[in-house]
């Protein structure tokens, strides 16, 4: 395509064969790609978008000092929007780098911009991922208090990150509020439902076991037939081993995943490709 004549070969050509040698392993190719795409970037009406992409891109490679640099031009290059933050914190957290993560995130913070709750939601799955839960819900508390609103998958995060350090009377508080914001259809994680089910069991509280249940029946997260057997499980001592198969023949055992406000795939199942396309938009 270069020796052709008659093509004009823009930003996002050089894009799609840097992520094409990434997946391939050809990490030194990636690289070159990734410099001839950044070069067309200022001739590119689209000029944020791809700063956006191509930061996701240099961090896929593992060069966290190319995104650091990237970062530096486009903040000198264009305005910064949410979208623009979204895309580096996340870039950061695929890198492990929480802590840079949580600096560019105080500089979001200071910034004029409209308060867009996915923005400290990459952050809280983050601490939920690595039990830092009062990190969490000092960020959450944060947010609140400053207008924003908390989005469903919020509070999934936090009832995974409760359910690994063993506050299962929170972890089902938040899956509650989650399972009630979320469109109907959505599946959370059954090890979670299994072992919120185990801890009221073990409680003996019949009725906050039942009015959970209706939840999740409400939801559709579980059939009907489910919902009755998994109310006389609730008196069966071999709860664990039957809620399991229950939830495998329901179709329930995903990762909780959602397509709401989607976000990172790698470090633990949260920030995803579909999350970052869905805040470039």
């Amino acid at each position: 395509m270069e020796s052709d004549p008659n093509i004009v070969l823009d930003w996002n050509a050089y894009s799609i064969a840097a992520k094409g040698f990434t997946s391939a392993g050809s990490t030194e190719k990636a690289l070159e790609m990734l410099k001839k795409s950044e070069g067309l970037i200022l001739t590119s009406k689209r000029r944020s978008m791809a700063f956006d992409f191509l930061l996701t891109q240099y961090a896929t490679t593992g060069m966290k000092d190319e995104v650091l640099r990237l970062w530096e031009v486009h903040k000198k290059s264009e305005k910064l929007y949410n979208k623009s933050y979204i895309s580096m914190i996340t870039s950061l957290l695929n890198l492990d780098d929480l802590e840079e993560a949580e600096k560019i995130f105080e500089e979001w913070d200071s910034s004029e911009l409209f308060y867009d709750f996915r923005v400290p939601k990459f952050l809280i799955g983050a601490y939920c991922r690595k039990g830092h839960m009062e990190k969490a819900e000092a960020l959450v508390n944060r947010a609140r208090m400053k207008g924003g609103k908390p989005l469903p998958l919020t509070w999934y995060y936090l009832a995974s990150g409760y359910i690994n350090v063993n506050q299962i009377p929170k972890a089902i508080e938040a899956l509650k509020v989650g399972v009630s914001a979320f469109e109907p259809g959505w599946k959370p994680s059954g090890p979670i439902l299994v072992a919120c089910l185990e801890y009221l069991k073990e409680k003996g509280d019949v009725d906050e076991a039942e009015e959970f249940l209706r939840l999740l029946l409400a939801k559709h997260i579980i059939s009907i037939g489910v919902h009755d057997k998994l109310s006389s499980y609730m008196k069966n001592a071999d709860l664990i081993s039957q809620a399991s198969r229950l939830m495998e023949e329901d179709a329930i055992g995903g990762d909780g995943e959602a397509t709401e406000d989607t976000e990172p795939k790698k470090m633990g199942d949260f920030v995803g490709d579909s999350e970052i396309k869905e805040c470039r938009n």
